[in-house]
């Protein structure tokens, strides 16, 4: 599945049917693909807009593509409960097919990206392209393949220090803040 996807606050979703986004989230394991009950978010470099993103569905794991097209790679496991992650931002119902081949479990998400430092905070759009690979697995170990991009270290940074508060939404927003400010 190839789209055009309008995300909004930094982020689009791979969310389980319509699961709610939280709001309370542990800091993140990478800068890119962040995994929680029923879903993940990746965080994009621009604030909203359009990005492209292209979903590959597979049986078994792929082999990473390493080559020098993508700026970061990161894999998460995501549990689902209703077995149908799909697409999603922030201001849409969840698009397009499931990506749950095998239903119910747990799958491996492998999250690309280039393009995330070219309008840190902006609006252009189609700047940023992501590709995720999605299979059913049981390993739950997160993996960083490349982190080579700044904004995946600015938000691992925003997202991590000890006296943030607790409730954070991706892009690194406090809960009651001005949704256009990101906490940097």
């Amino acid at each position: 599945m190839n789209t055009e996807l309008h995300v909004t606050y930094h982020a689009f979703g791979v969310i389980d049917n319509k699961a709610e986004w939280p709001l309370d989230l542990p800091a993140p394991p990478n800068g890119l693909i962040h995994p929680f009950p029923g879903g993940a978010f990746v965080y994009t470099g621009i604030h909203s807009g359009l990005v492209n993103v292209q979903i590959v569905t597979f049986t078994e794991a792929p082999p990473p593509d390493t080559s020098n097209n993508w700026e970061s790679i990161a894999e998460v496991a995501v549990v689902t409960k209703r077995g149908k992650l799909r697409l999603r931002s922030y201001d849409t119902d969840p698009e397009g097919p499931a990506l749950t081949p095998a239903g119910r479990g747990t799958y491996r998400i492998r999250a690309y990206a280039t393009g995330r430092d070219t309008d840190i905070d902006g609006t252009t759009p189609l700047t940023e392209t992501y590709r995720l690979e999605v299979w059913p697995a049981t390993d739950t170990e997160s993996l960083v393949l490349r982190a080579d991009d700044q904004y995946g270290a600015q938000v691992l940074q925003s997202m991590s220090h000890d006296d943030a508060p607790a409730s954070r939404l991706p892009g690194g927003f406090v809960d009651g803040e001005a949704m256009n400010e990101p906490v940097f």
